[in-house]
């Protein structure tokens, strides 16, 4: 189904703005020109969408910000800024903003300055919903959990936190990790509840049930959102209810059901504009006529979804609805028999998605620009600190110069009156710099006498760590020898006898040995070389894995691990078990998926490792692909685990494989 395309979307931005909301009717006093101009930004950008004049309001209260140097505001003003260049769909602006902001807040922090946590959560909160857009998921999940770590910080910030666990949730519903999904929604219930949120958790809750194709449990909480609501409401939020209950329909294949609420969520989508609405409801109603077999029904709403995709402004989104359009296109014409136009619309899905793959890798040259560019300005705020923390130093050495100065003159005026006091007075400073002296020379003594032990205790360290590696090192040369040179010859020489023991059952005795013997080599190569699980730390093993993968090809790996103490604290068996998953896995990868990126991330709550391994290739189809000695080796190894293994592949889109293991 291609109608709840934009759901995830909207419900976490809502949430996003209406947190912020909240905070600005908080805020302490500030300039009042510059709080009017930020204030009559924001009302036009939320309530009345007039994106460009809100910015130009903004970028005027930006500019008296700077000249008053009232960095507070500034940040306030560049993340209203950055909030509405995300609504206006320019979201690498809104990332420069953001990034400004944070190196902001940190200078202010560098300086002294009070901050509240929720200027961190509310930055790091928009730049995870910029990565998520570009499902760059690994990068999302880590600013929502920088946003979490600030949010849980102060226990009054209560909507904050809302906001970023129903990010991280929605996330976790495009990565198809539900369960994980419902664990945060839950945390949500716990943490703060209103009708606003119930709503959005409620709605959230549905879109997890359709997608895990329940579509008992996704009615319940999508009539649950709606009995929080007018049923002659016209807004968003009911729109998302009549959308949600068109889908639930769709999987009860009960047709007409499901005509009925896209037809109400048709009239209210035009009721209120909303164009990309529009676009997926006139999908679903292709889909359901398709169905049906009422082709000539169907073709009409695929007519309107593409003219109406031709009035929203072009970008990534837009390629992807007009993608989604070719799709449905191309399925209904399938099924209408007319396979000329159905091959021709697959076609142009095929060149649109060459088409956004390529547009992807220049915002992404056009990123790191930008952070080049934000990297280089940090730098110039740390010279600039450092620079002024040296000029206050040597006007600190001046005084003390000057000080020094008074007190010597003082005691040149005394020594005229009483010659004996400053006799006296200069033996005692020259037995105390005798003192001194000898003191700095049993100092520096002391010190030099360290700095020998360092280095021997430094060389000793290497030495020992030179030994381990080569121990190391011995053990998998070993191993691979087994493996490859003695195994490899048994298995040959198990292949020529085969063909004899049907004849002989004295070869025949002889192969079944020679089989056994295969199997103790591979086992015995196989133990040689997990050793360094148990004398590293789990997750440091799995880095140095990635680093030599990283070395050897030209994939880009993201590692990325929480509850690193936890996951080391494991049983060993279990790491061992893991870790040859995920050698495995790599393995596969590298042999067969022409893969440029892979995405990597290990957890683990409520007494599970989850392991989550996704990669960019070629991906397969998991329905007819016959499994290899591979991904039989992982399923088995699962297995042995009592855990649960979970794959989504399709052709030209990656793969997904997603593995809980219970730790008991």
């Amino acid at each position: 189904m291609k109608s709840l395309y934009r759901l995830f979307f909207f419900t976490t931005l809502f949430v996003t703005i209406f947190c912020q909301a909240q905070k600005d009717t908080i805020t302490t006093k500030f300039d009042d020109e510059i709080e009017a101009l930020y204030k009559k930004g924001i009302q036009l950008i939320k309530i009345k969408n007039e994106f460009d004049k809100g910015l130009l309001i903004l970028d005027s209260a930006r500019t008296l910000a700077k000249a008053d140097e009232n960095m507070e505001q500034l940040v306030r003003v560049n993340y209203a800024s950055a909030t509405g260049y995300i609504l206006k769909g320019d979201f690498d602006v809104a990332l420069n903003l953001l990034k400004k902001g944070i190196l902001m807040i940190d200078t202010m922090n560098i300086e002294g300055k009070q901050i509240s946590y929720d200027s961190y959560v509310n930055h790091y909160q928009l730049i995870g919903y910029y990565y998520a857009y570009r499902s760059e998921n690994v990068l999302a999940m880590k600013y929502y959990r920088k946003a979490l770590f600030y949010a849980e910080k102060d226990p009054e910030m209560c909507l904050p936190k809302v906001n970023t666990l129903n990010q991280i949730a929605v996330l976790l519903i495009q990565q198809k990790s539900y369960d994980e999904a419902i664990h945060y929604f839950e945390q949500i219930n716990d943490v703060y509840v209103n009708d606003y949120i119930l709503k959005n958790i409620y709605t959230n809750l549905g879109v997890i049930y359709i997608k895990k194709e329940d579509p008992v449990k996704a009615k319940e909480y999508f009539l649950k959102t709606k009995s929080l609501m007018k049923e002659d409401k016209v807004g968003l939020d009911m729109l998302y209810v009549y959308i949600g209950l068109a889908n639930v329909y769709y999987l009860e294949r009960k047709w007409q059901r499901s005509l009925q609420y896209y037809q109400k969520s048709y009239v209210m989508a035009n009721t209120l504009g909303t164009q990309k609405e529009i676009i997926n409801i006139a999908l679903g109603f292709s889909e359901v006529y398709s169905e049906l077999g009422e082709f000539s029904k169907a073709l009409p709403y695929l007519s309107i979804a593409e003219n109406t995709i031709a009035k929203v402004s072009s970008g990534g989104e837009t390629n992807l609805m007009t993608k989604n359009l070719y799709d449905v296109y191309s399925d209904v014409y399938e099924k209408a028999g007319n396979y000329k136009k159905s091959t021709i619309y697959l076609h142009k899905s095929i060149a649109l998605s060459d088409s956004i793959f390529a547009i992807d890798k220049t915002r992404e040259v056009e990123r790191l620009k930008i952070q080049y560019e934000t990297e280089k300005q940090a730098k110039e705020i740390e010279f600039l600190t450092l620079q002024r923390e040296k000029k206050e130093l040597e006007i600190q050495q001046k005084e003390t110069a000057l000080e020094r100065s008074r007190l010597l003159k003082n005691v040149f005026l005394i020594s005229f009156l009483i010659i004996l006091i400053p006799v006296v007075g200069l033996l005692y400073v020259y037995f105390q710099k005798l003192i001194t002296q000898k003191e700095l020379s049993v100092k520096n003594e002391e010190i030099s006498q360290q700095k020998i032990t360092e280095i021997l205790r430094t060389q000793q360290l290497k030495t020992i760590k030179a030994t381990l590696q080569g121990q190391e090192t011995e053990r998998k040369r070993i191993a691979q020898e087994l493996h490859d040179s003695i195994g490899g010859g048994l298995a040959g020489i198990k292949l020529q006898l085969d063909q004899y023991t049907k004849e002989d059952s004295t070869i025949k005795n002889t192969v079944s040995n020679l089989q056994e013997i295969c199997e103790q080599v591979r086992d015995i190569s196989h133990d040689l070389i997990p050793k360094k699980i148990v004398q590293n730390a789990f997750t440091t093993v799995i880095s140095n894995h990635i680093k030599t993968i990283d070395s050897t090809s030209e994939v880009k790996i993201n590692f990325l691990s929480n509850s690193e103490e936890a996951i080391n604290n494991i049983d060993e068996q279990i790491q061992a078990e893991l870790y040859k998953i995920i050698q495995e896995l790599f393995t596969n990868m590298l042999k067969h998926a022409e893969a440029s990126k892979v995405d990597l991330s290990l957890n683990y709550y409520d007494n599970t490792i989850n392991l989550l391994f996704e990669d960019n290739g070629k991906g397969f189809n998991i329905y007819k692909k016959k499994s290899g000695i591979g991904l039989d080796n992982i399923e088995s190894r699962i297995k042995a685990l009592d855990g649960n293994l979970n794959i989504d592949s399709h052709i030209g889109r990656g793969t997904i494989i997603n593995i809980d293991i219970p730790i008991v």
